[in-house]
């Protein structure tokens, strides 16, 4: 049990560390003829949102090793679990508009805009919590009880260091 606890959290260390690195390397221009720098560059993509690609992948994957369901419940986990991610993705593509928004507006941001989009975002994390308590309910249907509160704590943590990792990408405020 402590040693599946210790991969697991290995695992998440290092997607720590290797997030920071993905959204560093997919950044500046290509000048016209030069080879792509990166993964983002070479599938026309940003950066933001391949982190996201990569790190909801990644995701999936630590939960299955934190969990170790048996086939009898991972049948009925994984449909709930890709619904919830779904719900997940639908905010986060709110929120990163908004936050583009942000960065195109920030120099010239009113008072009023600043406080609409701060309510905006917060609107968002309600939308977020309202919909981890209705996944949650459905979750504890299918996992027992201890199997639940580990997905909790560790997609808990992940879904906060995708975030922090989001949020590092903001353009800084003076």
């Amino acid at each position: 049990m402590h040693s599946r606890i210790a991969v697991v959290f290995a695992a998440l260390a290092a997607l720590a560390v290797l997030a920071p690195a993905q959204a560093q390397q997919a950044t500046g221009a290509v000048p016209a003829g030069a080879p792509p720098k990166n993964t983002a560059e070479a599938i026309g993509m940003d950066p933001i949102t391949l982190m996201r690609m990569n790190l909801r992948q990644r995701k999936a994957e630590v939960i299955g090793q934190a969990l170790q369901l048996p086939d009898s419940v991972a049948s009925k986990f994984w449909p709930l679990y890709r619904e919830y991610e779904a719900g997940l993705a639908a905010l986060w593509d709110k929120r990163i508009a908004m936050m583009n928004s942000y960065a195109t507006s920030k120099d010239s941001m009113t008072a009023d805009r600043s406080r609409q989009f701060v309510n905006k975002m917060y609107d968002l994390d309600e939308e977020t919590v309202t919909l981890a308590r209705t996944q949650y309910d459905k979750f504890a249907k299918v996992l027992p009880t201890p199997t639940l509160l580990r997905y909790y704590q560790v997609s808990t943590y992940i879904e906060r260091m995708i975030m922090a990792q989001v949020w590092s990408q903001m353009p800084e405020i003076h």
